[in-house]
């Protein structure tokens, strides 16, 4: 899974500012454009990163390889959290609980959900999610913006977040991998994986694109067990 981004850096011949690309899982940053200027690879640099329109300071290593990464776990997890709440806010659904109105003193089920754009819970009235249609967002109680809903047994909306967050060559290549195993269509894959019917993705692929795959939704917070649960 990976996001493009702004790599710039200071070295003794001045500001270096070229484009790159972040892989959010192994925190490699690569295809970094070649720019006028020598000197020798970085050994360990704090650089500036701009994800979203959002500027964050990472420290990255270059091996003798001359391959850079991403050296904190805390600086890729802060980059998948900015990358998430850039092109999608959604809620996963983790159980319900009872609780009694002070008022009238009557008992109401209140569904609670975590926020995987920053961890938070928070509790909606079960009542009012039964009024609501398979795409209705609810206000964010954090961020006053819309949220989307996801339950666990929704396979197909956590299937469809899924491939709205990717990038459109991985996104690609999930489909395809998919319409090459059923000898379908990308389009009628697609249809068929966001539908009401649908299967958790990873359970329509075969290795090594199933396993790359389940990892990717987890590191989104999307991720099951092998058998959809």
């Amino acid at each position: 899974m990976k996001i493009k981004a702004s790599f710039v850096s200071t070295f003794d011949e001045g500001v270096v500012e070229t484009d790159c690309v972040v892989d959010l899982i192994s925190g490699e940053v690569d295809e970094i454009q070649a720019v006028e200027c020598e000197h020798e690879h970085l050994q360990s640099e704090q650089v500036s990163l701009t994800v979203n329109n959002t500027d964050m300071c990472a420290n990255v290593t270059c091996n003798e390889s001359g391959d850079y990464f991403i050296s904190t776990t805390s600086e890729l997890d802060y980059l998948r959290e900015m990358y998430i709440s850039g092109k999608c806010s959604f809620a996963t659904f983790i159980q319900e609980v009872s609780i009694t109105d002070p008022e009238t003193e009557g008992t109401v089920e209140i569904a609670i959900y975590k926020d995987q754009s920053n961890g938070a819970m928070f509790g909606v009235d079960a009542s009012y999610i039964l009024t609501l249609s398979d795409d209705d967002p609810v206000s964010n109680p954090f961020t006053g913006k819309d949220i989307q809903l996801v339950e666990g047994k929704d396979n197909g909306k956590l299937n469809k977040i899924f491939l709205q967050l990717i990038e459109a060559d991985f996104k690609n290549d999930v489909l395809q991998s998919i319409a090459n195993h059923y000898e379908k269509t990308i389009e009628a894959i697609e249809n068929e994986v966001t539908g009401d019917n649908a299967e958790y993705l990873p359970e329509y692929m075969i290795e090594p694109m199933r396993r790359m795959t389940w990892l990717a939704m987890k590191e989104l917070g999307l991720g099951k067990n092998s058998k959809g649960q």
